[in-house]
């Protein structure tokens, strides 16, 4: 019997172990995802520099951190708790960075173009929009296009070319809105 107990005990110290290691390395590889996230979201233009700069210092004071918690040579549930609100933070933070529309250079212009091509070939298929709507708004994308690399010619936009792309895709947008919902449809 007494080799029994020294037995289970001995397993449960293993068990016990090994899941505080793998708590420990879901820690690290969480940490890792995050880090490749946010060189994903610059390669991509979904981050500007200053948004992955203040995103690795934030992966950086984590880093920090689960080194003080790991100093005595393993992490407490408690520590561990600490931990994960504190990465779930920064994956939240990273979200919205990622999503808030501050993309470098042209590509926000680039992407709303994109997006709205797609709204009016969508407009087309289902019915709509009339081909001869289509090509008018199409015209006026590529009118914006062109207009934008002719500003682009020196190297950059500057705010205020920024701000009239903007206006002038918010027009589009109003008119693809307006277009989609009036009386004509391919149909007619």
């Amino acid at each position: 019997m007494p080799r029994f107990k020294i037995c289970a005990a001995a397993l449960l110290a293993v068990a016990v172990a090994g899941s505080a290691t793998l708590a420990e390395d879901r820690v690290d590889k969480r940490q890792e995802n995050q880090k490749k996230r946010i060189i994903e979201g610059v390669k991509n233009g979904s981050l500007t520099r200053e948004e992955a700069k203040a995103m690795l210092k934030e992966q950086q004071r984590l880093n920090n951190l689960e080194r003080k918690a790991k100093a005595d040579d393993k992490l407490t549930p408690k520590e561990r708790v600490v931990l994960k609100r504190k990465q779930d933070r920064a994956s939240r933070h990273l979200v919205r960075a990622k999503h808030n529309r501050s993309m470098r250079g042209g590509q926000q212009i680039n992407q709303r173009q994109q997006d709205q091509r797609k709204r009016i070939k969508h407009g087309v298929r289902n019915g709509e929009l009339t081909k001869q709507e289509a090509r008018r708004l199409v015209q006026q994308q590529n009118n914006i296009r062109k207009a934008e690399i002719k500003a682009k010619r020196d190297g950059k936009l500057t705010k205020r070319e920024k701000m009239g792309f903007n206006k002038a895709q918010n027009r589009v947008n109003k008119n693809i809105a307006r277009k989609k919902h009036n009386a004509r449809s391919r149909n007619d």
